[in-house]
């Protein structure tokens, strides 16, 4: 395994991820990294982008109505699909 940040190629293992991935070591910059860590699953390349108030208000209200339609086309035995 490379290093990410120099390029060296002495790495050593250096334990696993919460999801068991391996997680590596470099032996000349001391970086930790994963085979994912350059990739687009990597917290660096991949921004989250916060929600509005209103897009929450918005999503918790329909999120109500199906519940709510739901539980009232279970009471008849009817199915209820949204698309």
């Amino acid at each position: 395994m490379h290093c990410i940040r120099c390029g060296s190629e002495r790495t050593r293992k250096d334990g696993q991820t919460r999801l068991g991935d391996q997680r590596w070591r470099c032996n000349n910059c001391g970086r930790r990294f994963t085979a994912r860590s350059t990739t687009a699953f990597s917290q660096h390349a991949c921004t989250r982008i916060p929600l509005a108030n209103s897009d929450w208000e918005a999503f918790s209200e329909k999120q109500v109505h199906f519940q709510v339609a739901r539980s009232r086309s279970r009471m008849i035995d009817v199915v209820v699909a949204f698309v």
